[in-house]
């Protein structure tokens, strides 16, 4: 017997922090990953300034993966407790 999906688990993370989520992958990604989540779980989208993108479980964290401050600074504010890394 087919599991609806709504019968389907959830994903048990609250805080994932993605980096390259504005390219190829991390666009289809996203979304689809946040259907899998629970409510009140949130998605961290890692980039360089300028790339923000807006959604109502989404936040944009800022840093430069040659800067050890900005990248402990967004480590800081995601408290991930998954890292995707689809940067290249």
């Amino acid at each position: 017997m087919p599991v609806s999906s709504a019968a389907r688990a959830r994903l048990p993370f609250q805080r994932i922090l993605i980096t390259g989520a504005h390219g190829f992958v991390g666009r289809h990604l996203v979304p689809a990953l946040a259907r899998q989540l629970l409510p009140s779980a949130r998605i961290f989208l890692a980039g360089r300034s300028g790339e923000a993108t807006s959604g109502h479980r989404h936040e944009n964290v800022f840093f430069d993966l040659e800067d050890a401050v900005s990248v402990a600074a967004a480590l800081e504010t995601a408290q991930p407790d998954l890292i995707i890394h689809l940067a290249g």
